[in-house]
């Protein structure tokens, strides 16, 4: 993806939409990404901020997605994924029983299954549920409950589904000309049960009575699931053949099996990237990766994201494009981590100076000066924070903004 274009992840609760935000949100810098996943009204963000942003992974309204893209004129791709109905709603039922801060909690906890069947104001809260929130994510216009299936059809760009992750990941990854992120296992999203007609997901197996009954709340999703099956496998399959690989089963392959498609969607970005325009001013951020899952941290009061790195042992890795330019400075917006000294800055190889230069809203600003770095004509570089010797035996960086900028 470049510069001018934009990722609105439309997140439907329960569809693996953590993983699938753990990932699109290592493309981007934190400071390109709207800083909330809340639905939210964007006219209360400070004025002339909408514009740089190039990422939203919210349950968010249309409305409110509209009126950010309207003041960040790319290209937008609309990114959804979709979970089998029966499997969802005994995942939402479930995580609402555990969850004392969730508005059903008081409704589910300790109820028996068949006493929930029963409430007539949850079925008319979870009933076909993917349908409804679909159309509120995507529709531009108020539909029918039973248009959900057209709009799916006409508005989501690419489609992913929660019973095979890596796949759509992948998928998603080559049709947005980007670098894979972190291989995220298949074993951790459920069982596929192959007396199924459609593949399936969840941590669990369900029971055939409780999904029967669960499936009599989901007939408009049900359709709606079936016609995202057909339009992924059919996606899928033309991603392999796009590829030069062998067809894949995308909904019982493993990591090793999907190996050979990681290395082409791989070399497929990295080949799109080098026709792409070279970056001016600041160099292309293309990736951030990092043993442990990156938090996302909302800061509402100062209209901030932070990333969150575990920096455990292991670095944090930011690639980056600077085309043929030579590097000027870094520069790093942190969050105080208190009894931690700042990162240590480490490019190609080269630990560089930095040096604390000013503070705002709270975070301080570090720069580094990366001029004399012998980059060796590469055009694709890395740099690495590695956390500081503290007091902390698992220190953190909270990360706000990276900015790596380019000489002439």
């Amino acid at each position: 993806m470049l510069d001018d274009e934009a990722l609105y992840f439309a997140h439907l609760p329960k569809n693996s939409g953590n993983t699938a935000r753990d990932a699109f949100s290592r493309w981007f810098d934190a400071a390109e990404m709207l800083p909330t996943f809340r639905e939210f009204d964007p006219a209360s963000l400070p004025a002339g901020e909408l514009p740089r942003y190039r990422y939203i992974g919210s349950h968010f309204q249309r409305p409110a997605f509209d009126r950010v893209a309207a003041c960040s004129p790319r290209r937008w791709w609309k990114v959804v994924f979709l979970r089998e109905p029966a499997e969802r709603l005994d995942s939402h039922l479930r995580f609402a029983a555990r969850v004392p801060s969730n508005g059903l909690h008081a409704r589910v906890a300790g109820r028996e299954p068949a006493a929930l069947l029963r409430d007539p104001a949850l079925y008319d809260d979870l009933a076909n549920y993917q349908s409804r929130f679909l159309l509120r994510a995507l529709s531009p216009r108020k539909r029918p409950l039973g248009q959900a299936t057209a709009v799916l059809a006409e508005e989501v760009d690419v489609l992913g589904l929660s019973s095979c992750v890596e796949s759509s990941l992948l998928l998603i990854a080559h049709r947005l000309r980007q670098f894979p992120v972190r291989a995220y296992d298949l074993t951790n999203f459920g069982n596929i049960d192959p007396g199924q007609p459609l593949p399936g997901g969840g941590r669990q197996p369900l029971e055939d009575s409780w999904r029967a009954a669960l499936a009599e709340w989901n007939r408009l999703d049900q359709s709606l699931y079936e016609a995202g099956v057909r339009r992924f496998t059919a996606d899928f399959a033309e991603l392999c053949e796009t590829l030069g690989l062998a067809p894949i089963d995308p909904f019982s392959a493993s990591l090793d099996v999907l190996a050979p498609l990681r290395t082409a969607v791989h070399a497929a970005a990295e080949s799109a990237l080098q026709g792409a325009p070279q970056p001016v001013g600041e160099a292309r951020l293309l990736r951030f990766q990092h043993s442990q899952p990156l938090r996302l941290v909302d800061d509402r009061d100062g209209g901030l994201l932070f990333r969150q790195f575990w920096a455990y042992k292991r670095p944090i890795l930011v690639q980056f494009d600077r085309g043929h330019a030579p590097l000027g400075e870094i520069e790093l917006l942190l969050l105080p981590a208190e009894g931690e000294p700042p990162p240590l800055v480490v490019l190609e190889g080269r630990e560089l100076m930095l040096r604390e230069v000013g503070r705002e809203g709270g975070l301080i600003r570090y720069r580094a000066e990366a001029a004399g770095v012998d980059l060796k004509d590469r055009r694709l570089c890395e740099l690495q924070l590695v956390a500081g010797r503290g007091r902390s035996e698992r220190p953190q960086i909270g990360l706000a903004r990276l900015r790596i900028g380019l000489g002439t």
